[in-house]
Order: structure tokens, then C-alpha cells, then sequence
């Protein structure tokens, strides 16, 4: 009877260890389960933003010298994206931005078609008309299955960091594009020959938001609705959709 007893004795201390040995991990593993927590809540958290791109600085700007005139865009800036020259098969014209009339049959340039990512500047009058000043914009001609779901990166890629040619010269759909109004209101575009002429990117930033913004300088020939050619050297610090 008394081995009983005190094999019960042994087996108690032995439950009551096990129940502190228990009492421990569980402590322990709740501890640990706490802080990972902590430690997760503040990796997650984000600071709220306030930007709105919409209502920029005079910091974004396309400035420079046109054939010695000073010209400065730097007003209201706002960033776009445009999906351009969609075709429909069958109808007449050139309905997909090709240079040549649509012939009603399926081809190959049936299925493309030209994106655009840039900037412009706007001025409004006294009457409240809207007047563009400027635009810095990206084209690049893709297949239209690939459009989406890629948007973002295929915007974000149009505006690496390097030097570009230009779109419309020599019928060029991929490039940059530049725009802007002189001070008697004519508009000037880089849409025509471009001998010798340069278009560079200097920086870019990050694409965590439906717009990034860039700098960078260009050299090149612009022309007016009549065809008449003048130099243009700049700079510019943009704001572009994404």
C-alpha cells in the first residue's frame, strides 16, 4: 500500500512539473505570438499621402529657347495616358494611325495600335478657355492582345532612363513627342524630321502610383502647321501617367 501511495506521490509531482513546463511554453509562445504582431503591424503600416499631382509646382516644366525665343510651359501640369488609334476591321481610312487608308481586309498592322504616357501644361483665359501650352509625351506601338493586364509596366518602361528618338519622324511611332505654343500662340511639334536632333531622360522615379515623374533635355526641330522648321534646346521636369 505504501509503494502505491508514494508511486501516486511521484506521479502528481511529475503532472505538477509538467503543468509548469506548460505553463511556461504557453507563456512563452503567447510572448513570442505578441511581438511578431507588433512587429508586423509596423512593417505594414503607411503614412497617409498627400500629393496631388494634379495641382503641381512651377517645379514641372518644359523651358527652353525656340530659334531664340525664351519659352516656358510651367502651369497647371497634368499627367494623361491615351490608348490612340484604335482600328476597326472593315472601314475606310486610317483608322489605326498606319500612314496609309484602311483596305477593308485583316493585315498584320490591323492589330496594333499606339500608347501614350505624358505631360501637359494648360492655361485658361479670361473666358475660361483652356489653352495647352506644352506637352511632353511617349509613344510606343504594341501589339493590342499584350495591352493588358500591363498597363502600368509598359507605361513605367516607355520612360526609362537614356536617350530616345523621335515618334512621326520618318513615320516612327515609337518615342518621344514634344509640343508647345510660342508667344503669339503658335503651335509648334516635333512631328517631322529630326536630323541631329537629341531627346534624353536624365531621371526617373518610382511606379507605386498611377503616375511618376521624370527630367531630361532635348535638341531638336520643331514645326508649325505650315511647315516652316525652327531649333529648340531644352529642359524639361515632367509628370507622366502610369
Amino acid at each position: 500500500m505504501s509503494n502505491q501511495i508514494n508511486q501516486l506521490l511521484r506521479q502528481r509531482k511529475i503532472f505538477k512539473y509538467m503543468k509548469f513546463n506548460n505553463r511556461l511554453i504557453v507563456t512563452a509562445t503567447i510572448t513570442i505570438t505578441l511581438s511578431a504582431t507588433i512587429v508586423l503591424s509596423s512593417c505594414h503600416k503607411e503614412k497617409p499621402t498627400t500629393e496631388t499631382p494634379e495641382n503641381t509646382p512651377a517645379t514641372y516644366h518644359l523651358k527652353g529657347t525656340l530659334d531664340g525665343e525664351t519659352i516656358v510651359a510651367q502651369t497647371n501640369a497634368t499627367y494623361f495616358t491615351d490608348i490612340t488609334n484604335p482600328n476597326v476591321a472593315g472601314t475606310n481610312g486610317d483608322n489605326n494611325g498606319d500612314g496609309h487608308p484602311d483596305n477593308g481586309q485583316h493585315d498584320e498592322d490591323d492589330d496594333k495600335t499606339v500608347l501614350v504616357t505624358g505631360c501637359q501644361w494648360n492655361t485658361t483665359d479670361n473666358a475660361g478657355n483652356i489653352t495647352t501650352t506644352g506637352t511632353v509625351q511617349f509613344r510606343k506601338e504594341v501589339i493590342r492582345i499584350y495591352i493588358t493586364p500591363f498597363l502600368h509596366s509598359q507605361y513605367y518602361s516607355m520612360a526609362e532612363v537614356g536617350a530616345y528618338q523621335f515618334a512621326y519622324a520618318d513615320n516612327n511611332k515609337n518615342g518621344a513627342y514634344l509640343s508647345l505654343v510660342d508667344k503669339s500662340g503658335i503651335l509648334w511639334t516635333s512631328k517631322g524630321d529630326q536630323p541631329g536632333s537629341s531627346f534624353e531622360i536624365l531621371s526617373r522615379g518610382g511606379n507605386t502610383k498611377p503616375f511618376t515623374t521624370i527630367t531630361g533635355k532635348t535638341s531638336c526641330i520643331l514645326y508649325n502647321s505650315s511647315g516652316t522648321a525652327k531649333p529648340f534646346t531644352g529642359t524639361f521636369s515632367a509628370i507622366i501617367g502610369l
